[in-house]
């Protein structure tokens, strides 16, 4: 199962959050679970354009709900 929700990154120097989908962190960034990565912060958007260091981990949120059956009554 693919994991393709946005993941906000918040630079330490200027504070501003670069939201970046997981899509494209994972094919053409390349990053993997829990390796140091390099992460441009984007200027474009309003962010410093310095480099900053970053260790991504992709933690699965799980909401139950309850079941029960409802009988149509004929």
């Amino acid at each position: 199962m693919k994991y393709e929700k946005a993941i906000s990154i918040k630079c330490p120097m200027c504070k501003y959050v670069n939201i970046v989908s997981a899509g494209v962190l994972r094919e053409r960034l390349h990053v993997h679970e829990g390796a140091p990565f390099i992460f441009l912060c984007d200027t474009e958007k309003g962010g410093c354009d310095r480099y900053f260091v970053t260790e991504i981990h992709l933690v699965p949120h799980v909401r139950t709900y309850a079941y029960t059956e409802y009988v149509v009554p004929v």
